[in-house]
């Protein structure tokens, strides 16, 4: 192509330059489900079971009360309006957030969420996933948990948790990240 010419098409390998957005809405009762802004999945575990390498889910507003297996790697998991707005509430099973893979971003400036519920951890790393990345995120202890990240010393391997605030249960033991 020469100086001056105009292009009059381009073409984008979304797998060239990073994967693709998949929505979930909890709202979204009835579907159908495709992972796309106009049928978002019902719950994150179907947006992560449907993930590759490289892929953003994007959650909307609600509470999700599930527990999740992050097995993939390469994953960008954030919600729309924060922590304030979305809610992972665990349902009780040890843990409540596994994180299997590797190079996984959960949350980001105003993208975060709330994690609560009755699980003993709330997130654990159990096999030493590296380049995990947990950001703006609220842990919630206030009621069965005992430790809001639980983690194998070998999983200290490239963790960042940045501007994430724990609430305790008043007067109780809480072990916030236990390494």
């Amino acid at each position: 192509m020469s100086t001056g010419e105009d292009i009059s098409e381009v073409s984008i390998d979304n797998g060239t330059f990073g994967g693709i957005t998949i929505y979930v809405d909890d709202s979204n009762t009835a579907g159908p489900w495709n992972g796309t802004i106009d049928y978002p999945y019902q719950y994150i575990q179907d947006g992560i079971d449907n993930a590759t390498a490289g892929d953003t889910i994007v959650v909307n507003d609600g509470t999700y009360s599930e527990d999740l297996v992050i097995g993939k790697t390469d994953l960008t998991i954030k919600s729309v309006n924060g922590y304030v707005t979305t809610i992972i509430d665990t349902q009780g099973t040890s843990p409540g957030v596994e994180i299997q893979g590797y190079g996984l971003t959960l949350g980001s400036v105003g993208e975060g969420f709330t994690f609560k519920g009755s699980s003993p951890h709330l997130i654990s790393l159990p096999n030493n996933p590296y380049g995990v990345v947990i950001s703006y995120c609220y842990f919630d202890l206030t009621g069965a948990p005992t430790q809001a990240i639980d983690c194998a010393e070998a999983s200290l391997n490239n963790l960042t948790v940045d501007s994430c605030p724990f609430l305790s249960a008043e007067g109780g033991r809480v072990r916030h990240i236990r390494i």
